[in-house]
């Protein structure tokens, strides 16, 4: 004993002149750093730990466990303080290594997974909280005699009164403890292993008793704890009604204008439960009343599509094709047994060089044909090109079906650019000869401009006036065609230069991607959510807020047991625009990032009533 106190004293003497230790920070420990134990110290507080703790974790953050690790890491002589401080700092992730080291560990500084179970390994046999020690006076060796601390456990349930089918949420923590399952009464057995601190959705049928068990395998003899909750599902009366199927009628009147005119579009739905409309050429819709109507006023041939819900969740869909006529437009049908088309563009008086897009949508067409320039090929049956003609061009689109044709033409007028000729101040237009008076156009975009190594992004380009290209990055040089699209993966920040000419004049343009390295990107571990309102009707509108960690890029939110993957921070919508009937709903939240994803958080309920 007086060789035990002496030394301590030497260790805590020691610890008071150490004034100052910075220590290098390092990255997350790895799941596959496997080591073997292989030394132990000698017998003194073993703790149970659950939770991966670094520089800067606390007891606030860490249930109590930094204390814990820092009680160990002091009684076994890795740590020289006088006692727990609850927050880890230099001196205790100092501790950390030299515990990895002397255990065949990574030496990182961080009580990770692989390092808690060292820890286990190393008490093994030995004293957890209290010690006393006998001496075996024929072997001369001391061992230690184990008192644990008693597991202990909560377990709660969102609701302990339902109905059938409905989710229900049941959460659990505990301490002192190595392992936890659930099972239920219906099925009986041991129940599947969980976390020590968790959360899990049910959707019972008929009233079940849910039993936690969870146990301190550190202790000898081992302990348990066990809670229980139960809950009860009422009984619901299943009727023989059939429910009907929406209906949809829309009308759209005229169905053909010229530029500048105006159009009719009404609906009327029976059965329905929630409606919304849009331009069917993008994804976004806006709310509709049940029934209504709206004057639109398209500068183009338009298709506009109408949805309704029904209570049980059918969808009817209706879409109205309004033909839009420039000035310029011939050959127009009568014939109604022929394909409808419209044909037009967005600006019909160009200078030489400028471009302009063409646009044609097509109603009752099984091919199309378009004809310009003195070219011919097949096209889609309705489209958008960008075109940038030389010279004045007529383009003709033929849409065809098994009645017949319909032939619709523009013509885009080109203006060349002008050149002097002779002396003094004539100036000459030469019709056959095009002389290029403008440097390129170059576009360059990327989809994302900050990104961690290993990640990937795509790089687009396009260009009017050009003949050529070439793309300066990395050190490299290539030449590219005027117009792509390119996946790229850069492991540090990279600058991308593309430089364009048309024989006479050039331009560029560049754009640099921001690369943070993959070594200090982390997964995140959280995600903030919040629902507002609770409790809405079906029509009501309600809005969905969440916030994640470590540079959190996407979210996915789980709705029951349908998950909707998202980019921004908030997600606003109605329970009819997600098939959700009267009744409880279950809405978590999980950020991901390039490293993984945060664990499933929130047991947000929202109640829908009729």
């Amino acid at each position: 004993m007086d060789v035990l106190y002496n030394f301590f004293m030497k260790k805590t003497l020691l610890a008071l002149c150490i004034t100052f230790v910075s220590p290098l920070y390092v990255g997350a420990q790895l799941a596959d750093d496997y080591g073997t134990s292989s030394t132990v110290r000698g017998a003194g507080y073993c703790p149970n730990l659950s939770i991966t703790m670094q520089r800067g974790s606390t007891d606030a953050t860490t249930q109590g466990q930094a204390s814990q690790l820092q009680r160990f890491l002091i009684e076994r002589g890795y740590l020289d303080i006088d006692a727990p401080t609850g927050r880890i700092a230099g001196l205790t992730v100092q501790a950390i290594k030299d515990f990895q080291t002397e255990n065949n560990l990574p030496a990182y500084g961080i009580a990770g997974s692989l390092t808690r179970a060292a820890i286990a390994r190393v008490c093994s046999g030995n004293v957890t909280t209290t010690t006393t020690t006998s001496t075996n006076t024929t072997t001369g060796t001391t061992a230690g005699t184990a008192t644990t601390l008693a597991p202990s456990a909560t377990f709660t349930a969102s609701t302990y009164t339902t109905t059938t089918g409905q989710p229900v949420s049941l959460a659990w923590s505990s301490t002192n403890t190595t392992s936890c399952s659930v099972r239920n009464s219906q099925t009986g057995g041991n129940g599947g292993t969980v976390l020590t601190l968790g959360t899990q959705v049910v959707y019972p049928t008929v009233t079940t008793t849910y039993t936690l068990t969870c146990i301190n395998q550190n202790a000898t003899p081992q302990q348990e704890v066990t809670k229980t909750v139960t809950v009860t599902v009422g009984s619901t009366t299943t009727t023989n009604t059939t429910v009907q199927a929406p209906t949809l009628s829309v009308n759209l009147s005229p169905s053909s204008i010229v530029r500048g005119g105006s159009v009719s579009l009404s609906w009327t739905s029976t059965g329905a439960t929630a409606c919304t409309g849009k331009n069917a050429a993008l994804t976004t819709s806006e709310p509709l009343t049940l029934s209504g109507s709206r004057t639109l006023s398209p500068t183009q041939t338009t298709t506009y599509k109408i949805e309704c819900t029904g209570a049980n969740g059918q969808v009817v869909s209706v879409e109205k094709t309004v033909t839009v006529e420039s000035t310029t437009t011939t050959n127009a049908s009568t014939n109604t047994g022929v394909p409808t088309v419209g044909l037009s563009a967005s600006s019909y008086t160009l200078t030489a060089g400028q471009s302009a897009q063409v646009a044609w949508n097509t109603a009752d067409a099984t091919t199309c044909t378009a004809t310009y320039g003195g070219r011919t090929e097949t096209v889609q049956l309705q489209g958008q090109v960008t075109v940038t003609p030389t010279q004045t061009t007529t383009y003709k689109l033929v849409c065809a079906n098994a009645t017949g044709s319909t032939e619709k033409s523009i013509t885009i007028t080109v203006t060349q650019a002008s050149s002097s000729s002779g002396t003094g101040n004539t100036t000459t237009t030469s019709p056959n000869t095009q002389t290029t008076a403008y440097a390129p156009i170059v576009a360059l975009s990327a989809a994302t401009y900050s990104m961690f190594s290993g990640q990937s992004t795509q790089i687009a380009w396009n260009t009017a006036d050009a003949t050529a290209c070439t793309a300066y990055y990395g050190g490299r040089t290539e030449q590219v065609s005027t117009q792509g699209l390119l996946t790229i993966s850069p492991t540090e920040t990279t600058t991308y230069r593309l430089v364009c000419t048309n024989g006479q004049k050039s331009a560029e343009k560049s754009i640099t991607i921001t690369v943070t390295p993959g070594s200090q990107a982390v997964a995140p571990t959280y995600v903030d959510m919040s629902l507002s309102p609770t409790t809405v009707g079906s029509q009501g509108y309600f809005k969905v807020s969440w916030t994640g960690n470590n540079n959190a890029s996407t979210f996915n939110i789980k709705v029951n047991n349908t998950i909707y993957p998202q980019t921004g921070p908030s997600w606003t919508g109605t329970p009819a625009s997600l098939g959700l009937g009267a009744g409880t709903h279950l809405f978590s939240a999980q950020a991901c990032n390039i490293v993984g994803c945060s664990s499933w958080t929130g047991a947000y309920l929202l109640t829908v009533t009729n």
